[in-house]
This record gives C-alpha cells, sequence and structure tokens, in this order.
C-alpha cells in the first residue's frame, strides 16, 4: 500500500454571490450630504445593468485612515463577492491596486463606476490630515 502525505496547498476559493454591495464615503461630517448623492449614483447603476443590491455601506472618515470599521467588515465578510465604489478613492486614497488585487485573489472584486473626481475638498482634509502625521515622525 503506498500512502501519500497531502500538503497543504493555497486556500480553495469558494464562489460568492455577485450582488454588489456599495461603500460610500465622505471625509467629513459637513459633506454628508454627499453619501446620499454617491448611493444614488450606485442605485442607478446597478439598476441600468440589471444588478441587485445587496447592501449599502455609509461611512464619514478619511480615506488615508485604516480604522473604518464599516469598510473592514466589508473586506473580511466573505460572502461579499463584490465593492463597488464611485471613484475609487471612496475606497481608499492609497494602495487601492493592491486591494484590487487582493480581492480578486480572493474570487472577489472591486468595481469603479464612475472615474472622475469627486472634488478637492475630501482631497484637501485628507492632505490636512496627514500632515500632522508625518511631522510628529521627526
Amino acid at each position: 500500500m503506498i500512502v501519500t502525505e497531502s500538503k497543504p496547498g493555497p486556500p480553495e476559493t469558494q464562489p460568492h454571490p455577485t450582488q454588489p454591495v456599495s461603500s460610500a464615503r465622505v471625509s467629513a461630517a459637513e459633506t454628508k450630504s454627499k453619501l446620499e448623492s454617491q448611493t444614488q449614483r450606485f442605485l442607478d447603476s446597478c439598476a441600468a445593468s440589471g444588478d441587485q443590491v445587496a447592501q449599502g455601506v455609509k461611512e464619514i472618515g478619511s480615506g488615508i485612515n485604516d480604522p473604518r470599521p464599516k469598510l473592514l467588515n466589508l473586506l473580511t465578510d466573505d460572502s461579499v463577492s463584490r465593492i463597488v465604489v464611485e471613484p475609487q478613492d471612496r475606497l481608499t486614497r492609497f494602495g487601492f491596486n493592491s486591494l484590487d488585487r487582493w480581492l480578486r485573489r480572493q474570487g472577489r472584486a472591486s468595481e469603479v463606476i464612475h472615474l472622475a473626481n469627486q472634488g478637492k475638498e475630501d482631497l484637501i482634509q485628507d492632505v490636512v490630515a496627514i500632515v500632522p502625521s508625518c511631522g510628529a515622525r521627526r
């Protein structure tokens, strides 16, 4: 009798439901009204492509900070197969391609439905938030 030892390989990726989940974000409470317009554009885009929306997540927080509990919940929820944002900086200011590759490696995906910039005020707030952090490292 021949006994072979099986070596653990990469984890199998299970097919995920294809219903998209939206992730809307603004940097500050003053721009909270933009969450609704982001969400509406997402709903319109899904309706046009015939997708049924699984859920929508709205969050107020900088795109350069990690403590975004709602986004982290989406990223760790294996039932979420597709995270839709508009534009890509709503998901993260930096590292979007790395995050997208990580999701795709798991059989999941990110999707950008609008490539134009949201406006400069959000980016300005993010830069203002990062400057003190960089100065403190001296």
